[in-house]
């Protein structure tokens, strides 16, 4: 349900956001991580990722990538029959 509900925001953001030229990356699991990890090096504008697989992607770069870049990362958490969607706009230092 995580998976195919990152898909659906991607999409709304692509349709939504296609007159500003915004940038997104999925990142969820039983994907590729090489491919994740170069749509990560494309800069997003909006990452939208379950947490187990942001941590992987964090954990697996050796400092290569991390959050500081990302402006918007919204992150997808299911339990049971409730989904969490934890949408943030993070502020790095610019």
């Amino acid at each position: 349900m995580s998976r195919e509900l990152a898909f659906q925001i991607a999409e709304q953001f692509a349709v939504l956001g296609a007159s500003l030229n915004i940038r997104t990356a999925v990142v969820v699991g039983g994907m590729d991580m090489m491919a994740q990890a170069l749509e990560l090096g494309n800069r997003p504008h909006v990452v939208i990722a379950t947490p187990g697989r942001i941590v992987d992607h964090l954990r697996s770069t050796s400092g290569e990538w991390d959050l500081s870049r990302v402006k918007f990362l919204v992150s997808i958490r299911t339990s049971g029959y409730c989904c969490f969607i934890n949408a943030r706009l993070w502020i790095g230092s610019r």
